[in-house]
């Protein structure tokens, strides 16, 4: 069963799924059934909890910042092969369609035609491209490997076909879920760029607008993100829908926005640096090996772009998994810190007979 599953009273979404994330006072049997409560223990049952207990990537107990970064690099470090393989495998194929629209823009000119080169010039237009791509992709990879930072909690090192399995019929929820997210993120940036565009021949008021505005929009998105961004871990580790795993984060982080937020911040951080140590020789060893060709400017526009995009998508191989890694570690200390889930994993691992996805072993 899942040892992630939602707290007692929630209802289950599938009736061959029964969430047993809180055990009964007295833990599990070895042979996986609930103990009374009322039961007599015998002299010598051992004690039920143990002071801490650390079966994978971090103690069963509420995590420090510095608890959450390690673990986070444990968890890539520890099961390389899926999670690496994983995240450049999604990464990738979400980077196709957006390296085929920007090549074909760039070399039929029909970018130049369109007039977008007015505002964004052709790099610049295939690297939004891009991140508009990878990033959505990032986000829903994210909260898929979830199941393997659940996982690597107690201990274990799932392999790809398991994390499929254990993902797969989650997925069209996380799209969702996601382009949900990114729109709510989206549309204040674009209200605020029409009315920038409505008021252009004031350069006062661009300015105003422009300053009010970006404002309003960090505050929303600091926000929305920090009050959202456990629910594609509820998704996939309490099999929740859409609407139910978003009133999940925001109960998770009710309380607790500083705490969260200013985590998600130094993690987000350390992400833009290691991603921009990565990327950038590999940018110089694409720029000089695309200057050794004598080609045309189309040509060498597109030669840049798609060193443009092997470049993130290396970086992004490396960074999405610790991002990823760390957000899901933020749920599993709300839930520690809440609802006492680091008793419940406490028994779990003890009683040795519950799994993260599954039934009983």
């Amino acid at each position: 069963m899942s040892g992630f599953g939602p707290p007692p009273g929630a209802p289950a979404e599938d009736s061959r799924r029964r969430p047993v994330a809180y055990l009964p006072p007295g833990g599990l049997t070895r042979a996986g059934m609930p103990v009374s409560p009322t039961a007599r223990r015998g002299p010598y049952s051992p004690p039920l909890l143990v002071t801490s207990h650390k079966p994978g990537i971090v103690a069963l107990r509420p995590m420090s910042l510095g608890d959450l970064l390690d673990a986070s690099v444990k968890h890539a470090r520890r099961n390389p092969g899926p999670v690496l393989g994983l995240s450049l495998l999604v990464l990738t194929a979400s980077a196709v369609p957006a390296i085929l629209l920007a090549t074909v823009g760039l070399a039929a000119g029909w970018y130049s035609r369109s007039g977008g080169q007015a505002v964004l010039d052709r790099t610049g237009f295939f690297a939004l491209v891009l991140a508009f791509g990878v990033g959505f992709a990032a986000a829903v990879l994210g909260g898929a490997l979830s199941s393997s930072v659940g996982e690597s909690v107690l201990g274990r090192r799932p392999g790809v076909g398991e994390l499929w399995r254990a993902v797969r019929s989650r997925l069209l929820a996380l799209l969702g879920l996601e382009a949900l997210r990114l729109l709510a993120l989206a549309l204040p940036v674009l209200v605020v760029g029409l009315i920038i565009a409505a008021v252009s021949a004031s350069l006062g008021a661009v300015l105003l607008v422009g300053a009010v505005g970006g404002l309003l929009v960090a505050a929303w998105s600091a926000l929305f993100t920090t009050r959202t961004c456990l629910a594609a871990s509820a998704v996939v580790l309490e099999r929740r829908s859409i609407r139910a795993a978003l009133r999940r984060s925001l109960a998770l982080t009710s309380g607790a926005f500083w705490r969260v937020f200013g985590r998600l911040l130094v993690v987000g951080l350390l992400a833009v640096v290691v991603f921009w140590v990565l990327q950038l020789p590999l940018l110089l060893v694409g720029a000089i090996l695309a200057s050794l060709v004598d080609a045309s400017p189309s040509v060498s526009a597109v030669l840049s772009s798609v060193g443009l995009a092997v470049a993130t998508l290396l970086a992004a191989t490396v960074v999405v998994p610790f991002v990823a890694g760390a957000t899901c570690l933020t749920y599993v200390d709300q839930r520690m810190r809440k609802e006492g889930f680091d008793v419940v994993l406490q028994r779990s691992v003890r009683a040795g007979d519950v799994a993260l996805t599954g039934g009983p072993r």
